[in-house]
């Protein structure tokens, strides 16, 4: 065993006896077995009574966090994959698939109150409305279609009813950040509640990367390992570079309103209207680091989203929810530089006036009618929902002129009809669980400006089976398992795409990457065992899953190349074709643990602790690279180990504090600096500690928050780091 390899295990081995830990006082467990939920069958249903695995994070574990970002909760509570960059743009993967952003097909599913989020972009939506959040590890096609195959989030909104309350904050810290936000609801007639709440937050001056690098150096983590797949040739390179380097071009603003208004039409009937609006306009990004300050970028981004729902109660014991929802997603992309290719070779890249280069909207409609009947201590939902996106671009020059863009506009929609039982046997120590659900996927490409293209039409069908199993030996010992099928709709630009690359190399020469008509939608089952361990009080909880994915039909890219001289409409030669095909059959083997416990020994305090450890055997993808061929390889930015650590402290005479330290193993990622051959970058490990602290008095609340604590340089995403140690002090004000 070499140095970094017994380094890395110490660290692991010492963090579990001595940090086991989720957030603060004890009504704010990561997991509590009570806790009620609606992810796991579309009705609320305490956890204990679900078979499958469920991670709640609540309101204070939210706000004791200090982040503004629901990916950076996620990755810190629940184990995700994350891509992440400067800029405002983040996504997240469960169960081993590649964390996406910015697509219709993420294998990650991301709901608001049960209904798509209308974002392929989480750091768009907005956390201060936000009571809890719900995340449901595993396929749940049988349960919500599309895109399910790794999980669920469930982002649930607040939804205050008692009397008027609300709180007032203002924030300030490190690289000009500030923000400000107020919230106010409650009940204001008898029939009539409401919550509205809106903020800013800002970053006026451009962030520092890490450079006191504690972890890193134990780790020796300094350089890493890049291999190239055409020879096997490895080499290491060295990955200090950044340390302490102020990120220009990192600098935006960014703001909320969101709103919710229910009417309890009589004392069975209630009417909700909700919407939320979040915008960011200049908002900068600096590029890969390997380029430093020559290529940046702006971008003006916003989204909004909104619902309408009618829930009540047809008898005693059937429920009946209607719900229409609607959202957009808008980004507007600036150029700021140009590319000038030297006859060497060699490139010049040349500042430009800031002009508007790319526009790119989706917008969101949907429907759902849910039935849940109970039956004793069963329950069965059933329903119906149709929801569409439709997806436009368009693209500009320097003379503000329309050109034709990267694929043509399309609309993606499906309509499922779905049931669901959960059913408690013998006293509720057998929980049952099983759905089906069958989606109808339909396809249409959109005439579309310059492409000349009739509209064209594609359908097909998906069914959905799961069934899980629960069973309580006793009041402490639990085994649960399930199978469940998942699937995610191929991609439009892998069906329907159309782009001519030119060749660096050679003038007027292109290579044609085209879209294949009949790609089939990416498709899972997932096998999965565990069992959960508990005391009587629920004050220490450890919990086990193994899971097995079988999937298929992600899709691969294939190269041809033209026999004879063929040529483009505008007379360039065509060197080679590539489109995409169904690649076979791939693994995810892996495990996911937790131990959390509540360690409070007075009335005067109580102290929480929780550990999260996943660790994947296998995580493959099948891919087709030029130069290379098909080969099996690791799935990209997944790690091999994820740790989470968290300690948090509450007095009763206020007085508060918190840690919370993520440890990520090597990844493996496409190295883009070759961009002419396939090189394989197997990212270092890296450990980042925030911790909280603050004072509570009467209605008066004073914190401070610091962001990675020893000041690491390190990234989601290889060149796009982020920032180093940050501080933030919040004042808020409650009534």
């Amino acid at each position: 065993m070499n140095f970094k390899t017994k380094v890395k295990t110490a660290i692991i081995a010492l963090c579990i006896p001595v940090f086991a830990f989720p957030q603060t006082d004890e009504s704010s467990k990561t997991v509590n077995l009570q806790e009620f939920v609606v992810i796991g069958t579309r009705s609320p249903q305490q956890t204990a009574n679900l078979a499958q695995e469920i991670k709640v994070i609540n309101k204070e574990t939210i706000k004791k966090m200090g982040v503004k970002d629901i990916a950076d909760i996620l990755k810190q509570t629940a184990g995700v994959d994350v891509v992440e960059y400067p800029g405002l743009l983040s996504g997240i993967s469960l169960r081993g698939f590649q964390p996406q952003n910015g697509s219709l097909d993420m294998k990650t599913l991301i709901l608001i109150d049960g209904r798509p989020a209308a974002s392929t972009n989480l750091a768009m939506i907005d956390l201060n409305n936000v009571e809890r959040i719900e995340v449901l590890s595993g396929p749940a096609s049988a349960i919500y279609g599309p895109q399910a195959m790794g999980g669920v989030v469930n982002i649930v909104t607040t939804h205050s009813k008692d009397k008027l309350a609300g709180n007032v904050s203002l924030s300030a810290g490190s690289f000009g950040s500030w923000g400000a936000n107020a919230a106010v609801g409650g009940k204001i007639s008898k029939q009539i509640d409401f919550d509205l709440n809106t903020g800013t937050e800002n970053q006026d001056k451009n962030f520092r990367l890490g450079k006191g690098n504690f972890f890193r150096n134990l780790l020796g983590q300094k350089s890493i390992e890049n291999r190239f797949l055409s020879t096997g040739v490895t080499q290491n390179m060295d990955d200090t570079r950044g340390d302490g380097l102020v990120r220009q071009n990192t600098t935006y603003d960014k703001h909320h309103v969101n709103g919710r208004v229910g009417v309890q039409l009589d004392q069975n009937w209630k009417l909700n209207l909700s919407g939320d609006y979040v915008w960011a306009n200049h908002v900068n990004t600096p590029g890969d680091l390997s380029d430093g300050d020559k290529k940046p970028a702006i971008k003006d981004i916003n989204r909004y989203s909104g619902d309408v729902s009618l829930e009540g109660k047809l008898n005693a014991n059937n429920t009946l929810t209607l719900k229409g929802f609607t959202g957009k997603e808008s980004e507007t992309d600036y150029t700021t530089y140009q590319d000038q290719y030297n006859p060497d070779f060699s490139v010049t890249t040349l500042a430009v006036k800031p002009y508007k280069s790319y526009l790119l909207n989706t917008n969101w409609t949907g429907l759902s009618i849910i039935d849940v009947l109970k039956a004793g201590d069963h329950s069965f939902t059933f329903g119906v929902e149709n929801q569409s996106a439709v997806v436009k671009s368009q693209l500009f020059d320097q003379t503000g002129t329309e050109n034709i863009t990267y694929s043509p506009d399309y609309n993606q929609s499906n309509t499922g009809i779905f049931a669901q039982g959960n059913l408690l046997m013998m006293d509720k120590k057998l929980v049952i669980s099983t759905g089906i659900r069958l989606d109808l996927m339909n396809y249409k490409i959109l005439e579309t400006k310059f492409f000349n293209n009739p509209e064209r039409k594609a359908d097909n069908q998906v069914f959905s089976p799961s069934l899980g199993i629960k069973y309580h030996i006793n009041n402490y010992f639990a085994l649960r398992a399930s199978v469940s099928k998942g699937y995610s709709p191929a991609n439009i630009y892998d069906i329907a795409g159309y782009s001519e690359q030119a060749d660096w190399y050679k003038a007027k020469h292109v290579g044609i990457i085209q879209g294949n008509p009949d790609l089939k939608n990416m498709e899972s089952v997932t096998s999965e065992a565990g069992f959960i361990i508990t005391n009587k009080t629920d004050k220490v909880r450890f919990e086990v899953t193994y899971f097995n994915t079988v999937y298929r039909n992600n899709p691969i890219e294939k190269m041809t190349f033209p026999t004879g001289t063929k040529l483009t409409a505008a007379g360039d030669t065509i060197d080679s074709y590539t489109t995409y095909v169904n690649a076979n059959r791939s693994l995810i083997q892996g495990i996911e643990t937790s131990l959390t416990a509540n360690l409070s020994g007075s009335d005067r305090y109580t102290l929480n602790a929780g550990i999260h450890w996943n660790h994947y055997f296998r995580a493959q993808a099948i891919v087709d690279e030029y130069g290379v061929g098909e080969t099996k390889e690791r799935m990209h930015n997944i790690a091999t180990n994820t740790l989470s650590l968290d300690l948090n402290f509450q007095h009763t005479n206020g007085f508060f504090a918190g840690l919370n330290a993520r440890y990520v193993g090597d990844r493996i990622d496409r190295n883009w600096d070759y961009w002419d051959q396939l090189v394989e970058t197997r990212y270092g490990d890296f450990i980042v500690m925030n911790v909280n602290t603050g004072y509570r008095h009467k209605n008066h609340q004073l914190s401070l928050f610091v962001n990675n604590l020893t000041d690491e340089n390190y990234y989601e995403k290889r060149g796009f780091n982020l920032p180093g140690r940050s501080f933030t002090v919040k004042y808020t004000y409650s009534f």
